[in-house]
């Protein structure tokens, strides 16, 4: 009959990643798996970086001039993104080709991509790469920089994860046999359990500490100001399971002798299409709305004060500190609880 003594057990520690399924592999297999998918990642990585690079290297660099630009929303599955549509023309092969072209870089940051509108306005010119074979196929942004490589980083930022689990089952399996099935529970070191743990409080400790730092230095650096709601909408955001709403408020407002304009997009998003809309309705109707802006960047604005939001981000991220430090707590005493048994049966005549 097994003894239900933790100590009477062969390992001490924390048990943990315990999952069940008929096909249960081992250590080795379990490797080897995400080995290859990670090597896979790596390759995909490498030809589109490949690919990058062969676009810079071939593909002709044209300035176009800019007649006309605008901030669209052109998803309908996500509505509160936004891009910049342009009006370019620009010479090509002995002619003039004119051109309406929307970039694929979407963000919900409405502030950067007002700001890069008005530079291009500015300057009434905009370079891109231009496909030799389709003059239409414009790559802007085309450099040595993150936004341009933004797809072979991802990938290979998801090939070094899988390798990494390649690495730790491989280490798994030289401690515990490689021929061992990674499927049954398995006792985790505490001296690893202590590590873990450690690292990831400092981590939430070094983040709730600098959310802490931001919410103190944050109120005053908002100012409150009266805006008015030149109309109001109702934006939507779909996944395959379901379709959210939230209201969405165009506003005009003056700050440091300068008008601005900015849409405010609510933070939370409920499944009431008509709710929403009747919040939009009733915001339209009054055309008077509370805001808070910020001073070093006017385009940033809120319905309430920032650093009351961030004070629930504050306590949270304290309390996964706590949580972490806690359990290399809990290791560190399985430790303490093993150091005895090791001892005795190190002693001579047992």
């Amino acid at each position: 009959m097994r003894s239900r003594n933790p100590r009477d057990r062969k390992s001490g520690g924390l048990r943990t990643f315990g999952w069940r399924g008929h096909f249960q592999p081992n250590w080795g297999q379990a490797a080897l798996a995400m080995g290859l998918i990670g090597l896979g990642l790596a390759v995909w990585a490498g030809k589109q970086t490949a690919k990058k690079r062969e676009q810079l290297r071939s593909w002709p660099i044209v300035t176009a001039q800019v007649d006309s630009g605008m901030i669209v929303t052109p998803q309908r599955i996500r509505e509160d993104v936004y891009t910049i549509r342009y009006w370019l023309r620009f010479p090509w092969h002995g002619i003039e080709h004119t051109l309406v072209t929307t970039p694929s870089i979407l963000r919900g940051d409405y502030r950067s991509r007002w700001r890069a509108l008005q530079s291009t306005r500015r300057s009434g010119v905009i370079s891109a790469l231009v496909n030799p074979q389709n003059p239409d196929d414009l790559k802007f942004d085309a450099g040595w920089n993150g936004r341009f490589f933004l797809v072979p980083l991802i990938l290979g930022g998801i090939s070094l994860v899988f390798l990494a689990f390649s690495a730790l089952f491989y280490w798994f399996g030289r401690r515990l046999g490689m021929d061992q099935s990674a499927a049954a529970s398995f006792p985790l070191p505490p001296t690893l359990g202590i590590w873990i743990g450690a690292s990831l409080g400092v981590v939430f400790l070094c983040v709730g500490s600098y959310a802490f730092y931001s919410r103190s230095h944050q109120q005053s650096a908002w100012r409150k100001l009266e805006a008015k709601v030149d109309s109001a909408d109702v934006v939507r955001a779909s996944t395959k399971n379901s379709t959210t709403y939230s209201p969405r408020y165009w506003l005009s407002y003056a700050f440091n002798d300068t008008t601005f304009h900015s849409p405010l997009a609510q933070s939370w998003s409920t499944i009431d299409y008509y709710a929403e809309a009747r919040r939009a309705a009733n915001a339209a109707r009054v055309g008077r709305m509370t805001i808070f802006v910020n001073r070093a960047e006017p385009l940033d604005v809120a319905t309430n004060t920032p650093g009351g939001v961030q004070v629930v981000i504050v306590f949270l991220w304290f309390f996964f500190t706590c949580f972490c430090f806690g359990l290399a707590f809990l290791f560190y005493r399985a430790r303490q609880r093993e150091r005895p048994a090791v001892a005795a049966k190190a002693r001579p005549g047992r």
